[in-house]
């Protein structure tokens, strides 16, 4: 039975009341109320009381949990760490159920406006940084250069990353410009070589080099950058679920955790 409206329930109700014992009625009228709504939602949901209520309940139900299970990846092309995560965090999607949203930011802005200072310009800091990355890279097997250029210039390779997640290609982007800088060491400050490490992805690299000039793509970036200081975001990479922050590539199992329900946020 499908039921339309209140009105149309309460109507038919009281027409077949006098005849049926009060018992069969209870079970009737019980059953009614969590009969599969006109919108087509699944069954098994209570029918709220409200005209097309029933219908903007599951729209809200649904756009929530579509909301929950997303993952907002704030990467930084010249940051080693997010390099190592950016490789990992597609397959904990995949087996989380999750989705990933590719949100390349400017990490020098934010040093800039929170007055940090780069972990590599600490030398017992730098010292321990480049052991560490080679113990991930190894953990991970993916390659590791260091880079000649470092820090290097990641505007255009922060535009190129967006421009493709906005075609919906933003993992195959960012791992293949990530991959160029800290898989092979090469400068992703020069456009031949972002040109070139997004053909090799299979991507357009000719396309989305021009989409990286639109005022589209530039607004993208700088509002993403916003949004992570915003966040209260201080380093790359910082993944958000469900409004938490969770930074650095040693936080994917945390992270991992959280989305199962085996830990708190």
């Amino acid at each position: 039975m499908t039921v339309t409206s209140c009105c149309s329930l309460a109507r038919f109700s009281a027409s077949v009341a006098p005849t049926w014992p009060a018992p069969r009625m209870m079970i009737f009228m019980r059953r009614a109320r969590y009969a599969r709504p006109s919108c087509g939602a699944t069954s098994g949901v209570r029918v709220s009381p409200g005209p097309r209520a029933s219908c903007e309940t599951h729209s809200y139900t649904a756009m929530k949990e579509q909301t929950m299970s997303s993952i907002d990846f704030y990467w930084e092309p010249g940051s080693p760490y997010t390099y190592l995560a950016a490789t990992q965090i597609g397959a904990l999607a995949r087996e989380t159920g999750t989705t990933v949203h590719w949100k390349a930011f400017l990490l020098g802005k934010v040093f800039q406006a929170r007055k940090m200072t780069l972990p590599a310009a600490i030398p017992a800091k730098a010292s321990y940084m480049f052991k560490d990355l080679a113990r991930w890279s190894a953990l991970y097997d993916v390659p590791f250069s260091m880079p000649k250029v470092f820090p290097v210039n990641s505007m255009l390779a922060s535009r190129a990353g967006t421009a493709a997640a906005q075609q919906g290609q933003g993992e195959a982007a960012a791992l293949a410009l990530l991959g160029a800088y800290w898989g092979r060491g090469e400068d992703i400050s020069q456009p031949e070589i972002v040109h070139a490490a997004l053909d090799a992805a299979g991507l357009d690299g000719a396309a989305l080099m021009a989409a990286t000039q639109t005022d589209a793509v530039k607004d993208v970036v700088r509002s993403n950058t916003e949004a992570a200081m915003d966040l209260g975001i201080f380093g790359a990479p910082t993944m958000v679920y469900q409004g938490e922050l969770f930074w650095g590539n040693d936080r994917l199992d945390v992270l991992k955790a959280v989305i199962q329900g085996r830990i708190k946020a």
